[in-house]
């Protein structure tokens, strides 16, 4: 039997790639050339702080510039999502199912803490989790297999118990891992309350 349902969050409950990459973009232009071997390289479903370490390892930047470079990035971002109507009445709907069923909710993402709870309070969706897993939190990323294991340890629940919902690659690799349930979301615009049911019934019978 679903008992807990694990999100992660780009890409499955909103989808802002296309600006975390142009976020990251602005904030490199002052110290280097953002040419398109650079935006390949940003489009990667890595985190902002791999995809620097890389480009300091490649001696495009000095690592005393990465933290200014990284803060930078948040900032921009933060300034650009609360310009965004992001609410989804859709995705809103969802959670209300979810708890009305006594579903437990966890969400889990390479994403920083802030910016996270900063996003799930203007989705209005904040309430709803149990469990929010972010890079704060002292474990390896996706496309590890930890932060889905902590998650479902935090949630009390079995890996049999659990169905993920993920986009990415790393995402999906990590969630696999973690030997629970997993559904590919193609697009945040397939993820309604429709479909989130038809999910947990379908993997209800696995």
């Amino acid at each position: 039997m679903i008992k807990g349902i694990l999100f992660d969050l780009d890409g499955v409950l909103i989808d802002t790639k296309q600006l975390q990459i142009d976020s990251t973009a602005k904030a490199l232009s002052p110290y280097m050339k953002v040419n398109n071997h650079i935006k390949s390289i940003l489009k990667q479903t890595i985190t902002t702080k791999e995809k620097l370490k890389i480009f300091s390892e490649a001696n495009y930047l000095k690592k005393n510039q990465l933290k200014n470079i990284y803060i930078s990035k948040k900032k921009i971002f933060e300034r650009e999502i609360m310009k965004r109507k992001i609410f989804s009445k859709e995705i809103y709907n969802i959670f209300i199912y979810l708890k009305k069923n006594n579903y437990k909710c966890a969400l889990v993402t390479n994403a920083n803490l802030k910016t996270t709870l900063f996003i799930l309070k203007k989705m209005k969706i904040n309430k709803f989790f149990s469990v929010i897993v972010t890079n704060q939190n002292k474990i390896k990323p996706k496309p590890s297999p930890e932060p889905y294991i902590y998650a479902m340890k935090k949630l009390c629940l079995k890996k049999e118990n659990c169905l993920i919902f993920e986009d990415s690659e790393v995402g999906l690799l990590s969630a696999k891992r973690s030997s629970a349930k997993t559904v590919k979301v193609d697009t945040v615009k397939d993820l309604n309350k429709k479909y989130l049911i038809s999910k947990i019934s379908r993997y209800e019978t696995i």
